[in-house]
């Protein structure tokens, strides 16, 4: 029966019909059928729930409450704002930003990814996201997401300041072992330090500085070295 209720587009009764199936005879096939009708019937519900109107009165009422600093209630309306239009880029970056008041950076770095999955080029995502991944020990990755919000709009002091906090970092002449440990985690840095001209950069730095520096007037070894430093794995006094 279940079957003959899909094919008519009558998802629920199949969800039944295969329930109570599984009560007499449970099988693996039965149990993967009422999984995709579940996951049809949800996939319904929350098309069925989206409208536009809603979210732009919820996201309102939410900005309204980050105003008054809470941040709690600001991520609900948020929240509904996101159930009822999903596709709202800045509805993630304004939830981040509770997040990231509320202290949860790994929460606040998702809402980012997924603002930016939705618009690359949203230079308030980025920004957000480059504060959290400094708060998660990555700033290597935070000096690529500030950097990429300044080659969008140049001027754009959230993410200048956060490039200084990087640069700041690099010359503090302290190491961080938790932020090395992340950086040494990172494909990128991985392939930074096998590539055999870096190698010859770093050894240059010290034992050759004429040379480093003629080396760093190509602009992609500098910016790997300045990824290494940001990382903490290269160190400035």
């Amino acid at each position: 029966m279940g079957n003959a209720f899909v094919k008519v587009g009558r998802l629920e009764e199949a969800a039944k019909a295969y329930s109570d199936s599984l009560v007499e005879n449970r099988t693996q096939e039965v149990e993967k059928k009422l999984k995709d009708v579940e996951k049809q019937l949800k996939e319904l519900s929350a098309k069925a729930y989206i409208n536009p109107e809603i979210s732009a009165q919820q996201k309102e009422r939410g900005n309204a409450l980050v105003k008054e600093g809470k941040y709690v209630e600001a991520k609900a309306a948020y929240d509904e704002a996101i159930r009822r239009n999903p596709r709202d880029h800045t509805l993630y970056s304004n939830r981040a930003l509770c997040f990231m008041k509320l202290m949860e950076w790994p929460s606040a770095k998702a809402d980012c990814d997924k603002a930016l999955e939705i618009e690359p080029n949203f230079v308030r995502a980025l920004e957000r996201r480059g504060n959290c991944y400094l708060m998660l020990k990555e700033p290597t990755k935070a000096l690529s997401d500030f950097n990429h919000g300044l080659s969008l709009e140049p001027t754009n002091q959230a993410c200048l300041v956060g490039k200084d906090r990087v640069n700041q970092n690099m010359f503090s002449g302290q190491r961080d072992e938790q932020q090395i440990q992340n950086a040494m985690k990172d494909p990128e840095i991985q392939q930074i330090l096998q590539d055999p001209v870096i190698s010859n950069v770093l050894q240059n730095l010290s034992t050759d500085p004429k040379a480093a520096a003629d080396a760093l007037k190509d602009p992609l070894i500098n910016e790997r070295i300045q990824k290494l430093a940001a990382a903490g794995i290269l160190q400035f006094a």
